[in-house]
């Protein structure tokens, strides 16, 4: 009796225990429901933020290219700027320099324009009177001018002087018109046409108390030193028998009854007569350096035979080329 009464007893609490159990599981079912359901919002939460990481780190990496971008045309355009700049200056300085030569070439032209135009405006015989001239002289004007070009420009300007030469031992020296080397139209007037240089000569007739002796023709008067400066008045060149010598020259002077004094140059030859005027003093250097000269032209004149004959032949090929 008492095993039934247990029995009874036991199936009476069945219900409850079974109501129990149902409540458990029914519990644990909604903890797992609830547990699925979290793990998925969880899930979707981190899919979401993934997405957002994603699409945040995609516009980074887009906003990045565009800076990137940008700074590479600013880059580029700054070297661009840089590059045009730099060839804005080239050329600017290429356009200065250019500029500068311009205004220098303008200013060298117009110098020489004024130079050529000062001393030119007269018309001037081609030939340099580069040796002595026996009418050119210091006149109280010339004496003015202290350049070559100042004595030239004044002479063209002047209507009294024809003949200019300028030299640092006279200055500037004045003339009328002259005759040059081989010419023999026109005035009296004579210009050597070689540069000044040494000479050998004598006299070979002097007069002592007013009595002619004769001195130079003998051997123990022999003395071609006493005349190294250029005499003038000696008329032209001499045929001395073929011997381009100083005592060659000497002998044909001495074998001339009328002749007093000789002079003899070996790229000149020898000249001699009875009288010689203007010898020049050979002791100064400064004799001996050449003239700066020229002629103004004149109408009158036909200048012939040409200066550069005869005599002056040798000169004609030399004068020639530094009139080119």
């Amino acid at each position: 009796m008492a095993m039934t009464g247990q029995r009874q007893k036991s199936k009476e609490k069945s219900p409850t225990a079974q109501s129990t159990s149902s409540s458990l599981s029914s519990a644990e079912d909604e903890r797992k429901d609830h547990g699925r359901k979290m793990s998925c919002k969880t899930k979707l939460c981190l899919m979401v933020l993934t997405v957002v990481v994603i699409v945040m780190g995609v516009s980074k990496m887009q906003q990045d290219s565009r800076a990137g971008s940008s700074m590479n045309s600013l880059r580029t355009t700054a070297q661009k700027e840089q590059e045009d700049t730099g060839e804005v200056s080239a050329v600017a300085s290429r356009s200065m320099t250019e500029d500068s030569s311009s205004t220098s070439t303008s200013t060298t032209s117009s110098s020489t324009q004024s130079t050529s135009t000062s001393t030119n405006t007269c018309q001037w015989r081609p030939e340099p009177l580069q040796g002595h001239c026996d009418g050119t002289k210091s006149t109280d004007e010339s004496k003015l001018y202290t350049t070559a070009q100042a004595c030239q420009t004044a002479c063209c300007e002047s209507p009294t002087c024809v003949t200019f030469q300028f030299r640092a031992k006279e200055g500037c020296l004045w003339g009328a018109d002259t005759r040059v080397g081989n010419e023999k139209d026109g005035v009296t007037a004579w210009c050597e046409p070689r540069p000044p240089a040494v000479w050998q000569g004598q006299w070979i007739k002097t007069k002592q108390e007013g009595v002619e002796i004769d001195g130079g023709c003998s051997d123990d008067g022999w003395n071609p030193q006493e005349l190294s400066g250029q005499c003038f008045g000696l008329g032209g060149k001499q045929d001395t028998g073929g011997a381009n010598t100083a005592r060659a020259c000497r002998d044909a002077c001495c074998n001339n009854p009328t002749c007093k004094l000789w002079q003899f140059r070996r790229d000149a030859g020898c000249f001699y007569n009875n009288h010689g005027f203007n010898c020049r003093e050979a002791a100064d250097p400064l004799e001996f350096e050449p003239f700066i000269g020229a002629r103004k032209v004149q109408p009158t004149r036909s200048y012939t035979p040409h200066a550069y004959t005869a005599d002056y032949a040798d000169m004609a090929a030399e004068m020639e080329q530094k009139m080119q």
